[in-house]
């Protein structure tokens, strides 16, 4: 399975709804595919600690484990929508600290990315262990 994009950029503060076009209220990120309710998810921004919450028993994973509360998110988390909406989770603090780090050159960009991936790489095997198909 293929990360489809990055989640961060789109996470501002507040509330940031995540459905299908045909939802009641206006989605924030409209998404596509199999098990994908209308309504599907909210991820919470409040000061800086950014939080899944499934509704209405909306098929949610991270890093391969189902989530039926609200579930704190951490760099690098790899989450699944549905069945076909795989992400991987840029915390924006976290990203924009990492930035800066680059900027001011403490932190090479090859070193930044390898850390990063390594991180990402061990939850994806993390995903495909509870998720083998």
């Amino acid at each position: 399975m293929v990360l489809q994009q990055r989640v961060s950029a789109l996470l501002q503060e507040g509330r940031t709804f995540v459905g299908r076009e045909d939802a009641s209220t206006e989605q924030d990120i409209i998404l596509h595919g199999l098990d994908l309710e209308s309504d599907h998810c909210v991820f919470q921004n409040q000061n800086g600690t950014v939080t899944l919450v499934p509704l209405g028993g909306a098929q949610c994973s991270v890093n391969g484990l189902q989530v039926t509360a609200p579930a704190q998110l951490n760099q690098g988390a790899v989450i699944l929508l549905g069945r076909t909406n795989m992400f991987r989770f840029n915390h924006p603090k976290e990203a924009a600290k990492l930035r800066e780090k680059r900027k001011s050159g403490l932190l090479s960009t090859f070193s930044l990315s390898m850390t990063d991936l390594s991180k990402s790489c061990e939850n994806l095997s993390t995903v495909m262990l509870y998720n083998p198909g």
